[in-house]
């Protein structure tokens, strides 16, 4: 009975595995298209460490608080007026804004190639539309078509 208790634990332990670094490979091209498409790149001061190095902390960051949100409310409640960018204006911050916040800025830094004017950003704003999670996408093509799904959607849900 040993055995298939340590072999059930063995195939558990290689599922998450697989499933962890399949999620830090999306998250990191995810990340290489992002950080480019915002006018950033990974801070030569960072050495070896690339986009993988960002997203694996990252999630871990953001998927930790959310974890432990679960025991402490607090944590998923907590806000804090901040304006860690130094914009003049202070803004509304979560624990996971923060601590993902936090990376970006130790590992990135404004590509001094790319010119920061409103043509580039209306050049970029369809790209980042796209960024939403593809069952949002979804969601939004098919309401495109058929303003019903929406209805008909929620109501299979409900069951």
């Amino acid at each position: 009975m040993v055995a298939t208790d340590n072999r059930f634990q063995d195939a558990t332990r290689e599922a998450v595995r697989i499933s962890e670094e399949a999620f830090i490979c999306k998250m990191t091209d995810f990340y290489i298209r992002m950080i480019e498409v915002l006018g950033y790149r990974m801070k030569p001061s960072v050495g070896d460490v690339g986009y993988p190095e960002f997203a694996a902390p990252g999630a871990a960051i953001v998927e930790g608080l959310v974890m432990t949100s679960a025991a402490t409310p607090t944590l998923a409640e907590q806000r804090f007026m901040i304006d860690p960018f130094n914009t003049g204006s202070l803004a509304d911050w979560s624990y996971p804004a923060l601590g993902f916040t936090s990376i970006a800025a130790f590992l990135t830094e404004p590509d001094p190639t790319v010119e920061r004017s409103k043509p580039r950003l209306s050049a970029i704003e369809p790209l980042l539309r796209t960024a939403r999670p593809a069952s949002e996408r979804k969601r939004n093509e098919a309401l495109e078509t058929d303003p019903s799904f929406e209805r008909e959607n929620a109501t299979q849900n409900a069951r």
